[in-house]
């Protein structure tokens, strides 16, 4: 059995991890918005390969610009 001062280090880890998990989220929700402007402001070969640069899976990127209606809404 685990100590009381191990599980909180273990829950604490256990947070951190969840933080960074939906830091990486919210910079590719991000990353993504910023995609989706260039496309309707410069062209969808130029958000395609800013996606792509900025680590975007190519699934996602394909998804984003092809199928606007796909699109995850905005809270």
């Amino acid at each position: 059995m685990l100590s009381t001062q191990e599980t909180t280090l273990q829950n604490a880890s256990y947070l951190n991890v969840r933080d960074v998990v939906q830091r990486r989220n919210d910079a590719m929700a991000m990353t993504i918005d910023r995609g989706v402007g260039l496309q309707n402001s410069v062209s969808t070969m130029c958000a395609l390969e800013y996606l792509h640069s900025e680590g975007v899976p190519h699934q996602i990127a394909q998804r984003v610009l092809s199928q606007p209606t796909r699109r995850r809404s905005l809270i």
